[in-house]
């Protein structure tokens, strides 16, 4: 239902990162990645779904130091913001004006700075960063002062699952598992292969 931009999306360049990413036919959030020329999100910022009667919420959050990580000329024409106030009136604004029932970052920071993350004010009110980059197998969510993390390893080799039990629009339990994706468990589909 959802993507997001990492760090390796903009090796090609601007254009061709949004031709790609626009091409998957789903819905690709980033809040803070921006035009140069415009200063407009390149994608939206956040989404939401309403699931059996459950409205999620999901703000995307990409690595603000990709011009550093890798060489400024694959980011060309994109700046970042970082973990500022931009991403805390982002989550004041869809929990304001969307009021999920629960709201989300979806992030390709690293375990580090989504660590820091959730220990910071503005992920008050978060359950969960679901998180990406680092490509850390997080078995059991690591529980920050606002937020827990994790994050479920790379490449398809893992699959995270989280599973929310509701009650009255609260969250009333939530358990997660990071499962194994063992060809000899889960055969690969002869029909998509």
């Amino acid at each position: 239902d959802l993507m997001m931009p990492g760090n390796w999306e903009v090796v090609y360049g601007k254009d061709k990162m949004m031709e790609v990413m626009n091409d998957y036919n789903t819905n690709v959030i980033a809040q803070n990645m921006y035009h140069d020329e415009t200063g407009e999100n390149l994608f939206p910022p956040y989404w939401t779904k309403t699931i059996e009667g459950i409205k999620l919420a999901f703000v995307g959050v990409n690595d603000p130091d990709i011009p550093h990580r890798q060489a400024p000329s694959y980011s060309k024409g994109i700046s970042f913001s970082g973990i500022d106030n931009r991403l805390e009136d982002i989550i004041n604004k869809v929990k304001e004006e969307e009021k999920p029932d629960a709201l989300f970052l979806v992030t390709h920071i690293g375990i580090f700075k989504q660590v820091d993350l959730a220990n910071n004010s503005i992920s008050d009110g978060i359950p969960y960063i679901l998180g990406a980059d680092t490509h850390e197998r997080v078995r059991q969510p690591i529980q920050g002062e606002h937020s827990k993390v994790v994050e479920p390893g790379a490449f398809g080799s893992f699959v995270g699952k989280l599973t929310l039990t509701f009650r009255d629009g609260v969250i009333v339990s939530d358990e997660y598992e990071l499962i194994d994706v063992d060809p000899d468990v889960y055969p690969q589909d002869e029909e998509l292969q």
